[in-house]
């Protein structure tokens, strides 16, 4: 029961309540809510703070009142709870089977001992304060803030209207809510009046306790609450709730279902030590009593779907009130005390058959029954009889075990006792006999205590009776569940119900029917429906459900009135998923609340809801754009009020986006075909069907005079291709409907979603001029097949059948022009062009128009000769200038960016730009511009100059392609743009070796401005007995020795080269030099190192000495070692003793230890100097890497890595154990894994996840693990740890399909043979220009080649190195389509 407290305070009174806000001088309270909850929401990240313009202030909270109560603020209430028992009584017999006297309501005994006091709970205490609020109290009133007025548009929704709560608002409390209990007034206080405060009152006092938890609900003293809510029931409705009434769980379901699906089986309740007792859940208003007024009789559900005999379907139901009290069950002590043929069932049968009390309706609802309870030795400690009832039985009273199944079987259980609706007790009559005595019948008394008494007893009457659930079409909310008090199209959302319902039953005798204009709809439209057969009079009504497929009844409402026939519109809600939905029609009387209604069979109409239309294209609607027609060859009389007959301009309006359906060919002479059209969404509907397009429609009809026949021989009616500026469209009629039908206040065509009512409906603007003229439609009349639709004349909406084969001047044809490929278009795939018609005009149309091309591509500029020109000019010149500044002739293609072009009715001047790249124009020889009809020549080499350069002509553009441009022809148009091309000079270089010999492929015969060159070194130069000098500008010798050409010279060159005479070392003593050359090992190959010049005597034999290198070890078997010789005279070079000896690099361990928890390897273990070594720590379980310890060696670890010194290293991993959150887990960021990603593949050797293959030393063929560079006459390759290589293939007769491989951190690419390749790479296969670094590998980002700027694709995801070309970079820059940096562009737009 406990549980159930936390709803009953809102579920004793009826749901009628409304939320007013509570009196805060009533009482004292410190709840947080003393402040009423006013929105201070509005907060977004569109608004992050309340400012001026939004209003917003914060409430400021309340002070609670200090007051304690004392004696004085209580007063005594006498309740005495006392219950006579055998102690109260003398020794003698209370019944002596005689009849008790009629008045008599209870023998009470004369000396009862008890004494009402405090400790027998007779005498309580109630709170009557008189306190008011004064400053010793301290208590000051709550005061409401402002509420925040912002909407935000972005974020697409108001915040729930909440309250301003002040940030100092204290949380409420059990005390705080019992005070508001306390301050509520006296029940004899309460009366209309203040009905409305005091319901108030009882209201916050629910919104107060709903923040309680279910131990502080506990706490309270809610008695006081409990005999007010009474009062205030009693008062306001009629009603009441007895204060010991069972309470009801909780509903939060719809306050509409269908059938009877919201209404519920009591629970049952257990009670240690007495029994079981069941809790109603459900309420039904069923009836009224006409001997109350005519108050509507609540009848407790005790079986929500089966009758009382358990088998037969229906709900059992009992009346929560005593309905009429001096009801005898038998009026003659002579008859025996059974049901059948007893007052009691008389007065059943009476009450039930009243029409004052059911309708026909009701009466018709009640089910009999055919049932026996069998009689009962031990059913409240008491025998009884037999009880049957017939069918004729509809109305009942309750037999003992009825009782006991659906009430109580205890004395006193809940729902036992009963009063009248002014909460008056009384005994009521049960239907089984007392078992002992013929006379006595079952009776629950006033204390819900089961016995036996007189059958001529006056008690009260608690009937039951059996709903017929087959007359049920559905049940709502006894209170306020149809709210929907407006009759029009927009349907009510059905709120959250209650525990008390009405019933809305079927009529049987209506004959009604309904029907939709279409079951194909969007949401937010109308929906037009067709009903015969409403009921007539004040109550009555055509009502409609929304219901989803899972049958749950969404909206609810009432849409006409006093009409037995007719139309209503139905507006389908905005906030409606898409979907299948029922949409139930039906006519129905409606009565108020807690009276039962009556309705008709559901008309079920199932409706297609689709979501609201999205404008396919950015365009905006509404506005005219002019088409060129003149090509399509409409039929019929051209119509005299076009601005141009030709039809070069036709003047549309753009709709936008419409629902509707559109009819094909296969329509034609159909009568029904448009009707299924309307009716689908399938594009393979046999006659058309029904989608979202986009349309222009013309602003006239085109042509007149012509019939549906003549046009759609020449396919117009359903439609011909039409290209329009790179746009494809349908040119054909509108679909129009094939019926008329009243729309506001005239006729329209039918189905509604037709395209020329959808145009209408969208806004009834864009159909333009429709004033006595016709213009045929689609549509195949529903009645007639020789008979077609046609719209407008006497009204935009007007619908009419005339005959297909029909023609006169008014009946017209005004095309429609579907945009196809709406989605490959794109919503900003149409754009608008403004014609400027500067001064001129077409037709009556001047200023400027619009036409419409295809976004991204290029367009034909419009017909010039239909337009009209300026007053007074008689030239017959005429160009279009586009926004880019340059100038078009009609037809010409325009490019793609030009946004606007402006009629030129005289000769223009243009704007000439020379980029001289870098050199200069003769002063005089500059062309900065030229006239249409006069051209200009260009400067010409002599006009031209550029230190080291030679003029090589004028280009159209910066790649220098095609031919160059001498001059500009008196027939070009628009702004130019010429670029200079220079050739750098080639200049003649003359070497004199002087007698000597310049090596093969070593000579310098010229060279180029800005390249320079080398000249030949001492290396290239021989000549025997002489050593080379260098070389000399003149034959003296003069000056210094030239080694280069600088990229700055110019001129053609001449040097000398100069030799000095070898002569033999002659050391004293007869002794001579010799060499000893060292050599170390490198990356290409062994190279000189150094070298010594030593003497000796002649004849001597002299020996090497190696010398000591850092990281390197003699090796004296190398393939060309000279370790000694024997001296000799010196007659020539040759004679000259050279020692060659050669260093390999020395390979030096690495050694990794570990302290025992965990693992460690180095990554080679071992390498040359200068090598890359990479450790790797693996911790055991419960360990994470701590450090490494340098325990030998000369080396820096950073990041697991060092390089390889010259001498062994010893390095040690430490490990320490991880630390704890408590959670079990490791709370440290530290790794725990392997600290690095490098590993050895089979193929390709070691490997590092981020930085790819790790290669060894160059050309080396060691198979140390790592794969090796390598070297050969035709270029680089890559051999792999296996020896194998990465190669590409050949790709069909042309291309290559490159292999890829990140190596050492570049990326790097092979061809078919291996090779890697260098410079500008073309791969297909990633549709891009990549260029490789001879060094660096593929480049990223921004790289200068050949002077000028490239960017590179820099992200990793798959195209990663891909030249840009023809676009902006990530950066914000432009590069050309050849992918270089523009600078001109970049300038002129500002970066």
């Amino acid at each position: 029961m406990k549980k159930r407290l936390n709803r009953m305070l809102s579920t004793l009174l009826i749901c009628s309540m409304v939320m007013t806000l509570m009196p805060t001088t009533v009482f004292a309270t410190n709840r947080k809510d003393a402040v009423m909850e006013e929105y201070a929401g509005g907060l977004c990240e569109h608004h992050p703070e309340h400012d001026d313009e939004c209003g917003y202030s914060e409430g400021i909270a309340g002070t609670a009142c200090s007051h304690e109560h004392t004696d004085d603020c209580y007063k005594e209430v006498i309740d005495c709870t006392h219950k006579h028992d055998e102690d109260c009584y003398p020794d003698e017999i209370i019944w002596d089977d005689e009849a008790t006297p009629s008045d008599a309501d209870r023998w009470e005994p004369e000396d009862c001992p008890h004494m009402c006091e405090e400790d027998s709970e007779c005498i309580t205490k109630k709170l009557n304060c008189q306190h008011e609020h004064d400053d010793e109290c301290g208590y000051s009133p709550a005061t409401r803030g402002t509420p925040c007025e912002f909407i935000c548009e972005i974020c697409g929704a108001e915040d729930d209207m909440k309250t301003a709560t002040p940030s100092n608002a204290k949380a409420v409390t059990v005390a705080g809510v019992q005070a508001m209990i306390d301050a509520l007034p006296d029940v004899e206080e309460v009366r209309k009046g203040n009905a409305e405060k005091v319901k108030a009152q009882l209201d916050a006092i629910d919104d107060a306790k709903a923040e309680l938890s279910d131990e502080e609900i506990d706490e309270l003293d809610f008695s006081r609450y409990m005999e007010v809510a009474a009062v205030l029931e009693q008062l306001l409705y009629g009603t009441a709730t007895p204060s010991n009434a069972v309470m009801l769980a909780d509903y939060d379901g719809p306050a509409i279902q269908l059938g009877t699906g919201g209404i519920s089986d009591p629970t049952e309740e257990e009670v240690d030590g007495q029994g079981s007792y069941y809790v109603p859940n459900s309420y039904i208003y069923f009836g009224v009593n006409s001997g109350n007024s005519s108050t509507p009789i609540k009848w407790r559900v005790l079986d929500a779907d089966t009758a009382n005999d358990g088998t037969t379907r229906g709900m059992f139901l009992l009346s929560e009130y005593l309905l009429a009290s001096g009801v005898q069950f038998r009026y003659d002590a002579s008859i025996d005390n059974a049901y059948q043929g007893s007052a009691a069932q008389f007065w059943c049968s009476l009450f039930s058959g009243n029409r004052l009390n059911f309708s026909t309706a009701e009466q018709d609802a009640m089910l009999g029954v055919v049932k026996t309870d069998s009689a009962e030795d031990d059913l409240y400690s008491i025998s009884w009889g037999e009880s049957s009832l017939t069918a004729t039985d509809e109305l009942f009273f309750l037999s003992v075990q009825e009782l006991v199944d659906y009430v109580g079987n205890y004395h006193a259980a809940p729902g036992m006792a009963a009063t009248n609706t002014s909460l008056s007790a009384g005994e009521w009559w049960l239907r089984s006999p007392y078992a002992y005595v013929r006379t006595a019948v079952g009776t629950v008394f006033k204390d819900g205590n089961v016995r036996y008494s007189s059958a001529q007893n006056y008690w009260a009457a608690r009937p039951a009776f059996n709903l017929n659930l087959n007359t049920v079409l559905f049940s709502s909310a006894a209170d306020g569940g149809k709210t929907d008090a407006a009759v029009d199209g927009n349907l009510t959302e059905v709120g959250t119900g209650s525990a008390e319902w009405k019933l809305t039953l079927k009529d049987t005798s209506r004959s009604f029917s309904a029907s939709a204009s279409s079951t194909l709809v969007r949401v937010g439209e109308n929906l037009t429906v067709t009903y015969s057969g409403a009921g007539m009079g004040e109550n009555e009504y055509v009502s409609a459900m929304l219901v989803d497929s899972s049958g749950n009844i969404l909206y609810y409402g009432r849409i006409a009135q006093n009409s037995a026939n007719g139309t209503a519109s139905v507006a389908i809600p905005s906030d409606f998923t898409a979907g299948t939905y029922t949409l139930k029609v039906f006519s129905e009387q409606y009565n108020g609340d807690y009276k039962t209604d009556y309705a008709s069979e559901f008309q079920d109409i199932t409706l297609t809801v689709r979501g609201e239309v999205s404008e396919q294209f950015d365009l905006t609607c509404g506005t005219t754009y002019w088409f060129d027609l003149s090509a399509t060859g409409i039929p019929g009389t051209v119509n005299d009020v076009l601005p141009d007959k030709t039809m070069h301009y036709v003047p549309f309006t753009y709709v936008g986006t419409v629902d509707a359906y559109v009819l094909n060919s296969s329509s034609n002479r159909v009568c029904d075909a448009a009707d299924d059209a309307s009716r689908t969404t399938d594009s393979t509907a046999q006659y058309g069907y029904t989608y979202d397009h986009s349309l222009f429609i013309a602003d006239d009809t085109v042509t007149h005079t012509i019939s549906w026949e003549a046009l759609n021989s020449k396919k117009f009616i359903f439609g011909i291709a039409f290209q329009n500026n790179g746009v494809a469209y349908t040119l054909r009629a509108s679909s129009a409907g094939n019926y008329d039908t009243y729309y506001n206040g005239g006729n329209a065509g039918t189905p509604q979603n037709n395209e020329w009512d959808k145009i209408l409906d969208k806004d009834n603007g864009y159909i333009k001029h429709s004033s006595r003229e016709y213009s045929w439609g689609q549509d195949t009349n529903r009645n007639a097949s020789v008979i077609r639709a046609v719209r407008g004349y006497n009204s935009a909406r007007h619908w009419k059948a005339q005959y297909a084969t029909f023609s006169d001047s008014y009946h017209g044809f005004r095309p429609v022009l579907e945009v196809l490929n709406p989605d490959t278009l794109g919503a900003d795939g149409l754009k608008a062009v403004v014609l400027d018609l500067n001064g001129g005009s077409i037709g009556a149309a001047t200023g400027t128009v619009n036409i419409v091309v295809k976004n991204g591509e290029s367009f034909i500029a419009p017909a010039s000769n239909v337009l009209s020109r300026p007053a007074g000019n008689t030239d017959t010149y005429f160009l279009w200038q586009g926004s880019d500044g340059n100038s078009y002739i009609p037809g010409a293609d325009v490019p793609a960016g030009v946004t606007s072009l402006t009629a030129q009715w005289t000769p223009m001047t243009y704007t000439v730009m020379l980029e001289t790249n870098g050199g200069t124009i003769a002063d005089g020889k500059d062309v900065i511009s030229y006239t249409y009809g006069e051209g200009a020549t260009l400067p010409t080499a002599n006009d031209m100059t550029r230190e080291g350069y030679t003029f090589d002509g004028w280009y159209a553009d910066s790649s220098f392609s095609g031919a160059p441009v001498m001059e500009i022809s008196n027939t070009d148009i628009g702004n130019k743009e010429f670029y200079a091309k220079w050739n750098a000079n080639i200049y003649v270089v003359t070497l004199n070796p002087n007698g000597g010999t310049i090596a093969s492929g070593k000579d310098i015969t010229s060279y180029t401005y800005g390249n320079g060159a080398t000249l030949p070194t001492s290396n290239d130069m021989t000549r025997e007995g002489y050593t080379f000098e260098g070389w000399y500008a003149d034959s003296d010798f003069s000056g210094a020795p030239v080694t280069e050409i600088s990229s700055a010279d110019m001129g053609n060159k001449e040097f000398y080269a100069k030799w000095t005479r070898n002569t033999t070392p002659i050391i004293p003593g007869d002794t001579v030099n010799y060499i000893v050359e060292h050599y170390k090992a490198g990356n290409n190959g062994y190279m000189l190192e150094e070298t010594e010049k030593l003497g000796d005597k002649i004849g001597a034999n002299v020996t090497a000495e190696p010398k000591i290198y850092t990281g390197y070890t003699y090796n004296p078997d190398v393939a060309g070692s000279v370790t000694s010789g024997t001296l000799k005279k010196i007659s020539s070079a040759a004679d000259i003793v050279t020692l060659k000896l050669y260093y390999d690099l020395t390979v030096y361990n690495v050694t990794v230890e570990n302290d025992g928890n965990g693992s460690a390897s180095a990554a080679p273990a071992s390498a040359t100097m200068g090598g890359k070594i990479t450790l790797t720590s693996t911790p055991n379980s419960g360990y994470r890497f701590k450090e490494w310890h340098i325990v030998s060696g000369d080396v820096t670890i950073s990041g697991d890595v060092f390089t390889m010194p010259a001498g062994n290293v010893v390095v040690k991993a430490v490990f320490e154990r991880k630390s704890s959150d408590g959670s079990g887990r490791d709370s440290s960021s530290d790794r725990d894994t392997s600290s690095s990603a490098i590993r050895k593949d089979p193929i390709r050797g070691w490997t590092s996840s981020d930085r790819g293959i790790i290669t060894g030393a160059a050309n080396s063929i060691a198979n140390d693990g790592y794969s090796h560079w390598m070297q050969d006459d035709h270029g680089w390759w890559l051999r792999f740890a296996d020896n194998s290589y990465p190669k590409g293939q050949k790709r069909g007769t042309s291309g290559t399909a490159y292999v890829w491989e990140l190596i050492n951190g570049s990326w790097w690419a092979f061809d078919e043979n291996g090779y890697a390749k260098i410079g500008w790479l073309r791969d297909d296969t990633f549709g891009g220009w990549f260029y490789i670094d001879p060094e660096r590998g593929m480049q990223t980002g921004w790289v200068r080649l050949g002077g000028a700027w490239y960017y590179f694709h820099q992200v990793s995801d798959g195209r990663k190195g891909i030249m840009y070309a023809g676009r902006k970079t990530p950066d914000g820059y432009y590069v050309d389509e050849n992918g270089a940096w523009m600078a001109k562009k970049n300038k002129s737009a500002g970066i």
